[in-house]
């Protein structure tokens, strides 16, 4: 897996963005809204097997890693870590779907921080009845 070198231009939390722009990349139209999947992983090693790529031994993530950042004119990841979104998801709604992606209502979490995704991850748990 190659991430990238140094400098990376910084930018961890993608909008998301159109895709494309007039690029013919498999499975995507130019200019179709998606998200990108943030966790960069390797698929091959303990963590990866197991199906844990959050904690891949070797990985990081698109904006502080490798690959380029929000701040970047243009960024290239592998198709397989864009993910399309339907044409009635609001591009602000969409914007939160990555960081609660995990939640489910028997799930044990450790909230760090009082920032906006820390106080939205708090906010859907309560939604879900969570304690």
């Amino acid at each position: 897996m190659t991430k990238g070198a140094i400098p990376v231009t910084f930018g961890y939390k993608f909008f998301p963005h159109s895709h494309g722009r007039g690029q013919n990349v498999e499975n995507f139209a130019p200019g179709q809204n998606v998200s990108i999947q943030h966790t960069i992983y390797d698929s091959s090693c303990g963590a990866c097997s197991c199906n844990f790529q959050n904690v891949c031994y070797n990985g990081g993530f698109v904006g502080l890693s490798g690959w380029g950042g929000v701040l970047s004119d243009a960024v290239t990841v592998p198709t397989s870590y864009v993910l399309p979104l339907l044409d009635n998801i609001p591009l602000g709604v969409a914007a939160l779907i990555e960081p609660l992606a995990a939640l489910e209502n028997n799930s044990n979490i450790l909230i760090l921080g009082g920032g906006p995704i820390g106080i939205a991850v708090i906010l859907a748990l309560g939604a879900r009845g969570c304690g």
